[in-house]
């Protein structure tokens, strides 16, 4: 039986500092911050890139890693997480520029009155890049639905919200330039759970 859209679904976005996202070059992570309910089943995340210029990615994996998880007392921005925080981890999702123009980031949304190119990554499915004999995987996770919880130990009913984080983290070397988008936002479909 088909599932209907729910009412309760609920889209929350943050945008970057671009300035601060990885280069490519030096290993270093960012992280969006998000106020969300207390609980709540994640649907989907997306990373959604907008530049001037064609974003196609290079003739190395230039892979990322993006990691969901529940504390990071610094909050957003650029390499915000310490090492105790990684216990908080509850999703970790694989991303490569490498092959991007196979899902259209060389293809422009307008040319009037400037270029315009836009690109929407879904981090939490499986996305295929082509490769020899289109069998390579650019990404590929197990964790396409994801409850949380950031109630502590309360049981029952809880209402209010808490702070859920992505945090994007680049490699050393042939990765890809980030700062070199004009915005990049991520995107959160969430389920509020009682």
């Amino acid at each position: 039986m088909p599932r209907s859209v729910k009412a309760s679904r609920i889209q929350v976005s943050s945008a970057a500092t671009v300035a601060d996202l990885p280069t490519g070059g030096a290993v270093s992570r960012y992280t969006w911050a998000f106020t969300v309910p207390t609980r709540g089943i994640i649907r989907r995340i997306t990373l959604f890139l907008t530049d001037s210029a064609s974003m196609n990615g290079g003739t190395v994996a230039e892979i990322s890693a993006f990691f969901l998880h529940t504390a990071c007392a610094a909050g957003a921005g650029k390499d915000t997480p310490v090492a105790s925080e990684v216990t908080s981890v509850i999703a970790q999702y694989g991303w490569s520029m490498e092959k991007s123009a196979i899902f259209g980031s060389n293809l422009r949304f307008t040319a009037s009155p400037s270029n315009a190119y836009s690109f929407a990554a879904s981090l939490s499915a499986p996305q295929m890049s082509g490769g020899t004999g289109g069998q390579d995987w650019d990404a590929q996770d197990s964790n396409n639905e994801v409850y949380y919880d950031l109630s502590g130990t309360t049981k029952g009913p809880v209402a209010g919200t808490g702070t859920i984080f992505v945090t994007m983290s680049g490699p050393a070397t042939n990765g890809f330039n980030y700062t070199a988008v004009d915005t990049a936002s991520v995107t959160l479909v969430i389920e509020p759970c009682t």
